[in-house]
């Protein structure tokens, strides 16, 4: 189970890698600084108005474009009127300051087949996509990608 006790690790990804940079920077200005703030990680948003998230993926599935790298892979949706609540009552309350929470639903979910993305293709009324190929190689080539 992941909490907000958990070291911060790299993944050697680097938009992962590049919010850990960050927030070790904003924590040394907190420290050194006395800059007041409070760390909201908030977990696969989705929501009414979405443009990103849902949306993206369902395109994804109705053009049998998605794959899969990675079996099992865990989420915790976040839907954004909760994560508004929450982000109003730590605003308000002097003990988040210095503080980092993850914010999600409390219920996980997996990605692939048998949950997340499958009930996307059920509410589309369409198969649920079974591509999956191994994880080291989508990281290969998304590293080409990005080098060519």
């Amino acid at each position: 189970m992941m909490d907000e006790n958990i070291p911060l690790q790299y993944w050697g990804e680097p938009y992962a890698d590049s919010k850990i940079d960050a927030e070790k920077v904003m924590r040394r200005y907190y420290k050194e600084k006395g800059l007041p703030l409070t760390m909201v990680y908030p977990l696969w948003v989705y929501g009414e108005g979405d443009q990103t998230f849902v949306p993206l993926l369902a395109d994804a599935i109705i053009k049998r474009e998605l794959l899969f790298w990675r079996e099992g892979a865990i989420i915790w949706p976040t839907y954004i009127d909760n994560l508004v609540d929450f982000l109003m009552l730590i605003a308000e309350d002097e003990r988040a300051i210095g503080n980092g929470y993850l914010v999600h639903d409390g219920e996980l979910t997996t990605l692939e087949l048998e949950e997340f993305c499958a009930g996307i293709a059920k509410a589309l009324g369409i198969p649920p996509v079974k591509t999956h190929i191994p994880y080291w190689s989508a990281m290969t080539a998304a590293r080409f990608m990005e080098f060519t």
